[in-house]
């Protein structure tokens, strides 16, 4: 083949394929603004979630169908139009495998975003982004292996390989494998969900922030976050601060002077400041004063109190603390 020859098969391959692509956005930029006008009719925003998800592999769809029929063109270059017919069917389902995990991932998002206030069936959102990493890996494994199978490569090779090397992998990694299934068992056990306050052995206070592949996030509520393996994490004893089985109740010590009465001042008061306060989260008939010790000087009482959540309960020490120096300084 001359040069001129040459050249004029690739000005033909390059010229047919310039021209496919531009017709492909061409007719994507049509169906995607007919769908959006459908979408846009409906109540759910399920159609809109998918829609959004697929714009990027639906431009990809159409651009491979127009190259694919203008194929049939490329009369100087049959091979090149043979080629993509035989590779039509491996390439239909890698792009029908990248689509359904797209779809898939819209679906989740949209339960999580909309669907769980509607529906019957209540999944722990904690268990969306494994349920979207997993499904997106499965489905893209299935259909390259199917493409491949299509096209008649051998795939047992692979697969052999492909298990040895995991094997490897998995003894020169067995850390990062236990923090992956620590995850996953953290996840499906569903003891606690984000947003919850955790109080470790150590007297630590944390609230659940995200659990990922290999680490949990807590933030501590001074704006760090503390970040832990998940088999760490998975060994912890923890108290879950935001599943009481009554009002969350804590207390506090305040010492009195040692005066004659002073104790029952201080009760009455105490309850009843507590009583008229209008305090988020401080339950008004909950307080206790408790004598716990009489020393030379001071007496030690201990006040007992009910908060309805556990994020309440910094105000409500603050609370009494305040009206209990305000007694004690007037007391003395």
């Amino acid at each position: 083949m001359d040069f001129y020859s040459a050249a004029l098969v690739v000005g033909e391959i390059v010229g047919v394929m310039l021209a496919a692509f531009v017709v492909g956005k061409f007719l994507y930029k049509i169906f995607l603004s007919l769908a959006k006008r459908l979408t846009a009719a409906t109540k759910t925003n399920l159609d809109d979630f998918i829609l959004q998800a697929v714009e990027g592999p639906l431009e990809a769809v159409f651009i491979v169908l127009v190259v694919f029929l203008a194929s049939d063109y490329l009369a100087n270059v049959e091979f090149v139009g043979n080629l993509i017919l035989s590779y039509s069917y491996a390439i239909t389902i890698l792009l029908a495998a990248y689509l359904l995990a797209e779809v898939v991932g819209a679906v989740l998002r949209w339960y999580y975003e909309e669907g769980r206030a509607h529906s019957r069936f209540k999944m722990d959102v904690t268990l969306l982004p494994f349920l979207r990493k997993v499904s997106r890996g499965v489905i893209l494994i299935l259909g390259i292996t199917s493409a491949l199978a299509v096209v008649g490569f051998d795939i047992s090779g692979v697969i052999a390989v492909a298990s040895v090397t995991s094997l490897i992998l998995g003894l020169a990694s067995q850390e990062t494998l236990a923090n992956i299934f620590a995850g996953l068992a953290l996840q499906l056990d569903r003891q606690v969900v984000y947003g919850e306050y955790l109080r470790f052995t150590s007297g630590e206070v944390a609230r659940l922030k995200h659990i990922g592949v290999r680490s949990t996030q807590l933030d501590d509520g001074n704006g760090s976050i503390i970040v832990i393996s998940n088999s760490e994490f998975a060994k912890q004893r923890l108290t879950n601060l935001s599943r009481p089985v009554q009002s969350f109740k804590s207390s506090l010590q305040v010492a009195l002077p040692l005066k004659k009465g002073v104790f029952a001042r201080f009760e009455k008061f105490i309850a009843g400041e507590v009583k008229s306060s209008k305090l988020a989260g401080l339950k008004a008939d909950s307080c206790e004063v408790r004598l716990d010790h009489v020393g030379v000087e001071a007496l030690t009482a201990t006040v007992s109190f009910w908060v309805e959540d556990y994020p309440s309960l910094a105000a409500a020490k603050d609370f009494i603390n305040r009206r209990a120096l305000a007694f004690v300084e007037g007391a003395k």
